[in-house]
């Protein structure tokens, strides 16, 4: 049978098969690699758009723009990926309880 499908050793077919499951992996990783951002985006969207362009006036037209500023503590390291997974999980922590 081994023959005839032209395996010379099952570690090569294993290897072949391990190689292919890491590349199914990465494309995976690699379609999703948007997907915390675009989450994100969606979520301070909602916010900013619950307080809108964030200026008040009033009846004298006196006009007062507010700035905020949201500090959420994250431990991601340096490296802009693994602030948005830390961020990520952060949320995806205090929403989930």
């Amino acid at each position: 049978m081994k023959d005839q499908l032209g395996i010379h050793s099952p570690s090569t077919v294993f290897a072949g098969l391990g190689q292919n499951i890491i590349q199914g992996l990465v494309q995976g990783m690699q379609s999703m690699a948007g997907q915390p951002q675009a989450v994100l985006a969606d979520m301070t969207g909602g916010m900013t758009g619950a307080v809108g362009n964030n200026t008040v006036s009033n009846a004298t037209n006196n006009t007062t723009n507010h700035n905020w500023n949201v500090t959420i503590p994250t431990s991601g390291g340096s490296q802009p990926n693994d602030q948005m997974s830390s961020l990520f999980n952060t949320l995806t922590n205090v929403y989930a309880s």
